[in-house]
């Protein structure tokens, strides 16, 4: 079993109306007021615990309900959860399972609504020492152990959208029909370990350097999470911003007889993967596939989302189409230039000589009719 404390921080931004973050703590859903800065505290020695912050797209009326009916259906997941055989239990299956009922709902309640609308997700899973997280869009999950800060997600927008609108989400994302488990990890944890989930109100205004910097002077978890919600609002707090923030306290220890889910050490993780990650990480090939093929994928870049440059997709077929295919059409629009630069040369040159003209025939009509009265 594990002993873990909890405090979450959320507040609306100072250009927004409504607060469309939330956050799960003990099976509630918070804030309670949707334009104030509130502040919760538990502490947790349940087998099962889980724990999710979701961050609302779409505006006030939209976001904040999405966000909310996401972790109502989590709640909904969770509480079958002590039924489950924890020797045996499948985090990719339950996440999958999880993720289609609520993001089916999402749709089907967002059906009207012409616009992208929904929420990022990201949720911590504890099972005795065991913990298993997942996340869709740009809310983030990190593990302070050790005095050393590690980003265990990564954020599903493209790299120059200064929007930072989310690439996936849970809700009305056209040209995703089925969407897939992302980020997923499972880990043994340790006393003393501390999670936190930051909406990208937070992330975006504190940069990990920053984090790492508050987590630098030993505190409990309430003073972490009050310092870097502190930071985030005075460096920017135009956006909603939200903190969840747990630390494993004690621990009793609990063994697996499945020697297939020992994690994967720092050898088989790549360059790039073994900064972000500790040797503990198991990172799932059906999340990083997927997410590597949402950005290469030309369906899944135009899915239309706000702040995100659209792009033709005939215009990326062009592109990879050999030059020569293109020989034919290229023969017309040069013929038709030909004929439009004849035709315009005619213009041009009637337009320059218009008098000289207008004189001539004038002359030439009084030389006629000096010929007919000569008659």
């Amino acid at each position: 079993m594990s002993r873990i404390k909890v405090c979450g921080m959320t507040q609306a931004g100072t250009s927004k109306r409504v607060n469309e973050d939330s956050f799960l703590l003990a099976n509630k859903i918070y804030p309670d007021t949707l334009n104030a800065r509130e502040q919760r505290i538990n502490v947790s020695d349940d087998y099962w615990q889980v724990y999710s912050l979701t961050d609302g797209i779409g505006g006030p009326g939209v976001g904040d309900i999405s966000s909310r009916l996401v972790q109502s259906y989590l709640i909904e997941s969770a509480s079958e959860l002590p039924l489950l055989d924890p020797y045996s239990f499948d985090f990719v299956s339950y996440a999958q399972a999880f993720l289609g009922k609520a993001d089916q709902a999402l749709q089907q309640r967002l059906r009207r609504n012409p616009d992208p609308a929904g929420c990022s997700f990201a949720m911590l899973l504890f099972a005795g020492d065991s913990c298993y997280s997942l996340s869709i869009g740009n809310c983030r999950i990190y593990l302070y152990r050790e005095q050393k800060l590690y980003r265990m997600t990564k954020d599903h927008v493209l790299p120059d959208d200064s929007d930072s609108r989310p690439l996936l989400f849970l809700g009305n994302h056209p040209g995703v029909h089925h969407l897939r488990a992302q980020n997923l990890r499972t880990m043994k944890i340790r006393p003393g370990d501390c999670f936190f989930l930051m909406s990208d109100g937070v992330t975006s205004a504190l940069s990990d350097q920053d984090i790492q910097w508050v987590l630098d002077k030993p505190s409990p978890i309430q003073s972490y999470v009050e310092s870097l919600f502190l930071n985030a609002r005075r460096y920017d707090a135009r956006d909603n911003q939200s903190i969840l923030g747990l630390e494993v306290d004690s621990l009793r220890a609990f063994s697996r007889p499945d020697p297939q889910m020992d994690l994967a050490t720092s050898a088989t993780l790549t360059a790039p993967e073994s900064q972000a990650l500790t040797s503990e990480y198991h990172l799932s090939q059906l999340a990083e596939d997927t997410f590597q093929a949402t950005l290469t994928s030309a369906t899944q870049i135009n899915l239309g989302l706000a702040g995100t440059q659209q792009i033709n997709l005939g215009q990326l077929r062009e592109q990879s189409t050999p030059r020569q295919n293109y020989a034919q059409p290229q023969d017309r629009r040069l013929r038709g230039n030909e004929s439009q630069n004849s035709s315009g040369f005619i213009m041009g040159f009637l337009d320059q000589h218009s008098r000289p003209l207008i004189l001539f025939l004038l002359v030439l009509l009084i030389i006629l009719f000096i010929l007919l009265l000569l008659k």
